[in-house]
């Protein structure tokens, strides 16, 4: 039998004009991403090791994919 998964809504909430944090809606953190130049670095959770993306989409889908990661 598969398992039963539940849809997880998630908000970019806006630090500052360079800081940004993905959160679920009950308020767990799942990242921070933040501008560099050009790039945007995403965190996972809270590591110090940062992806770098070339826009602020692309930080939050590569934050949502980890998360997914970490579920199973």
């Amino acid at each position: 039998m598969a398992k039963q998964t539940q849809p997880v809504e998630v908000k970019l909430v806006d630090q500052d004009e360079t800081h940004w944090q993905l959160e679920t809606t009950q308020g767990r953190l799942i990242g921070r991403i933040v501008k560099d130049g050009k790039r945007y670095l995403s965190y996972f959770g809270l590591e110090t090791q940062a992806g770098r993306q070339h826009s602020l989409e692309e930080a939050t889908q590569d934050l949502l994919l980890q998360y997914n990661l970490h579920q199973h």
